[in-house]
């Protein structure tokens, strides 16, 4: 019986081995030199990375996974903006700006702010649900209702958002990847 037991230890210490190198290897690094860095998902695509003119001054990568038969990809969004971004004044204005419906749409729900914490620092965090008509503008356009998380962190001259958007129905389905990208953050702009 004893050796049975060390056995199946050993099986199972095995296994969890060749699984934290599987999951390891199931996400590469991806680097915007100066800004940030994260890890990504391989099988996920990188829809586009900007290092953009100084008017825009918001440095980002957006990552998408399609499911077959649904219109709507899971986007994971990952982005630095300068002081100079010209849409928010900083960490505090886009957190009141995104965490409130402010155009009183019907059918958008918006959850509290929390803190956080990412990579060792204070963040805040929140969800909202909002949809899109597809294809847009079309008198037989369908709804669909998406849900959104945000993390925001606060950065030497601009802040983080790390932005998770997905079907309703299918939120949770990569709530855990987002997580795993939004945990990896390393950036030389962190206070």
């Amino acid at each position: 019986m004893k050796m049975t037991m060390t056995a199946l230890l050993g099986t199972l210490l095995s296994v969890s081995v060749i699984a934290g190198t599987s999951a390891q290897k199931d996400f590469s690094e991806y680097d915007l030199p100066g800004y940030f860095s994260c890890s990504t998902p391989r099988n996920w695509t990188i829809d586009y990375d900007s290092a953009p003119a100084e008017s825009d001054a918001v440095y980002a990568v957006e990552l998408t996974s399609k499911t077959p038969g649904m219109p709507l990809p899971h986007i994971i969004h990952v982005a630095y903006y300068s002081k100079e971004n010209g849409e928010f004044s900083g960490y505090s204005d886009y957190v009141s700006k995104n965490s409130k419906n402010l155009f009183k749409i019907r059918d958008n729900k918006y959850w509290p702010v929390r803190k956080a914490s990412l990579s060792g620092r204070e963040a805040k965090t929140f969800e909202r649900e909002t949809f899109v008509y597809l294809p847009p503008e079309k008198p037989s356009a369908k709804k669909y209702y998406l849900k959104e998380k945000f993390i925001v962190l606060d950065a030497k001259e601009g802040f983080f958002v790390l932005k998770y958007t997905a079907p309703k129905a299918q939120y949770k389905t990569h709530l855990k990847t987002f997580q795993k990208v939004a945990d990896s953050l390393k950036s030389p702009k962190f206070k």
